[in-house]
Order: structure tokens, then C-alpha cells, then sequence
């Protein structure tokens, strides 16, 4: 379905950027280098849980090429970024180590391929974070005005270059960071393995490396300094449970490098109705004004129709009342039938959950996916936007500190990795069940990071795993200030009905 095909996208360069520190105290006895390159980083149930999943976070910035007459100069611009980012990983180090494992005592018996083993991030002796120079020979149009505004989904996917082929984990870089020189554009994309990071630290990472590049340019013609302050150091302390950690046993199978307990479903493979279509991407932008009238509409339904039990303080954010809209114009636009369950999954950030709570700066996985909402077919569609809102309201209130720490204590007991969408599962026990899953990078900040180029054009995504899966849905901050651009996920006959759909494009830019 989508309209590039046969563009070519070719690697020049590869190597790999160490810490800006490593480079100083380089020397025969690396126990020279500082502390924190030389600890180890411990990886927490919230990381394990993704030891298995080769889930990847990737998201870029498209930026066009100065005027010929500022000649731009590619080579120029690669040791910028390199210089930058080897001073960004001074302060996020875990990102160029390697995964290490200490296997235990078998606990199966000695027949048994399964072993115990605990995890962790070498950060003293790996090589570094991949860097990888590539030319294309699309252009920005390709990208961000394709036909019908369907993204070139297979043309995207080559900008970011990842490790999931290795089947040695200990190989694997954590990040790969991959600049793409298009015939009038530059695209840096970032591949993070999500065993390190959730998307809170991915885009920690990508506005601090922004910050250190722009503080680099002011040294342009000065020696350009070793270590650079930065305005949110990352919190590198691993949150374990009480009487936990720092290193967790978890059932591992050495014949095939994955965990015993990840024998789970493929996330690609569908769990709603209609299997054999195709599944594209599609852009849908809501101004400011739009979400504004979603709120309102929301707000004023849940007090109109007592949803709110004669509470009016409660307040249904911009997020959950555009959340409940997509979720009711989806599932209007499958044609479900009457009594068909859905299932609409919420990542929640669990460092303001916990309590005490965690530094927003905190670095690694911190995200708990919870099920906002259960309703059948006919149920969501005779209710309002604001009863929709409202269950999901109510799913995140009732997420605290107590189910974040529960989750926790389960795994503790009985350690378990992603490999298919299982939280989901547990849920709804069979296949049955139509699902939409979102994720919210709209608070974060995208669109302001800079690296000599200008204001980017696009953030852009590539994918998490190794296909494309029907239901899933990402929201960014849009261009213009308070704006935000959806990103769906679905089969071409469901994009095209609610393309069809008056009571959803109605509220487009």
C-alpha cells in the first residue's frame, strides 16, 4: 500500500562513540576511569520484564539541509554529532555498555537447557554506542507529504539500523544511532533497547544530547571542552523492592537465548477480527482549539449525566478525553459486532506513582501498562465521549502505589518477560477481544530538539518490533504549539472508514 518501493538507502560508515571520558583516561588500567564507568548498571523488574522482548524505541528528527550557499558539509556535521554525544554519554553511560549475565546453579535439574541467571549493564568494557552514516535518495516530501498522508512505513524503517538479528545478547549494542543524509534533509534516528529505557529516559537522552550539541556549538572555534554540565542529570540509582536486588534471578534457556517464561504470543499477530488485511500508518492532526472542544465535551457530559457520582472536582485531562475519542470513532469505524469485548491499554508512569515517588529524571523502565478500559462493542458506542473518558480516568486514579508495588512482588516471586502483548493477555484470556493500545509522547519534548540544523520538519517513528500490529497508536506534540499529531496503526479498511466518518473528521485540523 505504500507508494516507495524501490528507494535505496546505503550505509558509508559505521563505528561505534564511547564516553568523552573513556578517551581521557585511556590507559593500560582502565580502573582509571571515573566510578561511574566503572560500575555496574543493575537492571530492575521493570527492565527484565523487556530482557526478551527485542523491543526497540525508535524514534528520529527530519531536518532539511541549509541553503547551498551556507555549504553544508556532512562530514562536519557527523563529528559534531559524534563530539556531542560521547559527552552525553558521560552522563548516561548504561547506553554504550553491554548486557552481562551471571548464569546460577541449574535449578531444573542438570538435563534441563533452562539455567537461573541475573542481568546487568557492563558499563566498563563494551565498545560503545553504534554510529552509523547512510545516504538515501528520498527526499523530505517523501516523507512527511506521501500520497494520501500514509507513511512510507518500509522507506522510514531503513533509517534506524538495530542488534535484534544477534542471537548473543552479550553482543548487542543498547543504542544505534543512524544519520541519514537525504537529497535535501538530513533524519538522525536513535534505536534504544527498551531492556534499558522506557520512553520517558529515551527522550531524556535525545533533549540532553540536543542541549550538549548546542553548548559544543558555542565552542565551535574554541577547544572544545571534556565534560559538559547539564540541565537534568539522569538519576542512575535501579529502584528494587524492599529486600530486593541489586541482581534478579530470572529462568533462562542458553540453547535459544530467551527466557523460559517467554513463550508468549507474537506481538505482530492480531488479536481483533478480520486477520487478513493490511496494516498501514496514518498521521491525523488535532489543533489545539480540537482538544480544547474533546475536554470541554468530555468534562461537560461526565457532570450532565452524574457519571461523576456527584463529584464535579474530578477533571478528565486533554489526554484521556482525546484517548476515549480515538478509542470510540476505532472501534465505530471496525464495525464490530454488538457484543464484541474491547480492550483499550494505557501505559502509566509508575516514578509519580510510587511513593515516595521516583526523580522524573530517573533512567531505565518505569512505565506500567494497565488495562483503562473493558466494554463491549454496544456499551462504548450508546455512551458518550465522557463516559469513555471517564473509565480511563478512573483506571489511572486507581493505579497508585499499591498495584505498582503488587505487579512487582508477583514478578519477585515469579519472574516473567515480554514476548507478545501478556499483560493484555491475562486480561482477556482468550482471542476474542478487539484491543487498542496508545502511547503519549506529547508530553515530552520533541520538536525542540536542535542539532545545528534548525527546527525539525517531523519526529518520526520507526517500529518497535519486527511488524506492523493493528491497534496500536502513538500522539506527539504537533508543530504548532498546543497541537498534537496521532499516529494509527490499523487495517487500510478501518483508516478508510473513519476517513468516512463525520463524526471523527470533523474534529481534524
Amino acid at each position: 500500500m505504500e507508494f516507495i518501493n524501490n528507494n535505496t538507502t546505503s550505509i558509508v560508515s559505521e563505528c561505534f562513540v564511547q564516553p568523552h571520558q573513556y578517551h581521557h583516561h585511556a590507559c593500560a588500567d582502565s580502573d582509571e576511569r571515573p566510578p561511574k564507568h566503572n560500575s555496574p548498571f543493575y537492571l530492575t523488574p521493570w527492565d527484565l520484564y523487556f530482557i526478551n522482548s527485542q523491543n526497540h524505541t525508535q524514534k528520529g528528527l527530519l531536518f532539511a539541509k541549509p541553503c547551498e550557499s551556507d555549504q553544508f558539509m556532512i562530514d562536519s556535521l557527523l563529528d559534531r554529532l559524534k563530539h556531542s554525544l560521547s559527552l552525553t554519554l558521560t552522563h548516561f553511560c548504561p547506553l554504550a555498555g553491554r548486557i552481562r549475565t551471571i548464569q546460577h546453579e541449574n535449578e531444573n535439574g542438570n538435563e534441563s537447557p533452562v539455567s537461573y541467571c541475573s542481568f546487568y549493564v557492563d558499563c566498563k568494557d563494551s565498545p560503545g554506542v553504534k554510529f552509523i552514516h547512510a545516504t538515501s535518495d528520498l527526499t523530505i516530501s517523501d516523507i512527511i507529504s506521501p500520497p494520501d498522508d500514509i507513511v512510507p512505513r518500509s522507506a522510514i524503517r531503513k533509517f534506524f539500523h538495530d542488534d535484534r538479528e544477534l542471537v548473543d545478547l552479550h553482543e548487542k549494542s543498547l543504542v544505534t544511532i543512524t544519520v541519514t543524509e537525504l537529497v535535501d534533509g538530513v533524519f538522525i534516528g536513535c534505536s534504544m533497547n527498551h531492556i534499558v529505557a522506557d520512553g520517558n529516559s529515551f527522550c531524556h537522552f535525545f533533549n540532553m544530547w540536543s542541549e550538549i550539541f548546542q553548548q559544543a556549538l558555542h565552542h565551535h572555534h574554541q577547544h572544545q571542552p571534556s565534560t559538559v554540565d547539564i540541565s537534568r542529570p539522569p538519576v542512575l540509582n535501579p529502584w528494587f523492592p524492599d529486600g530486593q536486588g541489586p541482581l534478579m534471578k530470572v529462568p533462562f534457556n542458553y540453547e535459544n537465548q530467551t527466557t523460559a517464561s517467554s513463550k508468549l504470543p507474537d506481538p505482530s499477530v492480531n488479536s481483533s477480527p478480520n486477520k487478513d488485511g493490511v496494516v498501514i500508518t496514518k498521521i491525523f492532526h488535532f489543533s489545539s482549539e480540537t482538544i480544547s472542544k474533546l475536554k470541554a465535551k468530555a468534562n461537560a457530559e461526565c457532570i450532565n449525566c452524574n457519571c461523576t457520582n456527584n463529584n464535579n472536582n474530578i477533571i478528565i485531562s486533554s489526554f484521556q478525553s482525546l484517548s476515549a475519542f480515538l478509542w470510540r470513532s476505532i472501534t465505530r469505524a471496525r464495525n464490530l459486532p454488538p457484543h464484541q469485548i474491547n480492550v483499550f491499554m494505557l501505559p502509566v508512569n509508575n516514578r509519580s506513582k510510587l511513593n515516595p515517588p521516583l526523580s522524573e529524571d530517573y533512567f531505565g523502565n518505569s512505565v506500567g501498562i494497565i488495562v483503562g478500559g473493558v466494554t463491549t462493542t454496544s456499551e462504548l458506542l450508546q455512551n458518550g465521549l465522557g463516559w469513555a473518558a471517564l473509565k480511563l480516568h478512573q483506571a489511572v486514579v486507581n493505579y497508585t502505589d499499591k498495584e505498582i508495588r503488587q505487579w512487582v512482588d508477583v514478578w519477585v516471586q515469579c519472574p516473567r518477560t515480554l514476548n507478545g502483548n501478556d499483560r493484555f493477555r491475562e486480561v482477556e484470556g482468550n482471542n476474542n477481544v478487539s484491543t487498542l493500545g496508545i502511547n503519549d509522547f506529547s508530553k515530552f519534548n520533541t520538536i525542540g530538539n536542535e542539532f545545528g540544523l534548525g527546527k525539525p520538519l517531523a519526529f518520526c517513528s520507526g517500529m518497535k518490533g519486527d511488524k506492523l500490529s493493528d491497534g496500536n497508536m502513538t500522539i506527539y506534540s504537533g508543530r504548532q504549539p498546543g497541537s498534537v499529531d496521532v499516529e494509527l496503526c490499523l487495517y487500510h479498511h478501518t483508516i478508510s472508514n473513519l476517513q468516512s466518518d463525520h463524526d471523527f473528521v470533523q474534529f481534524l485540523c
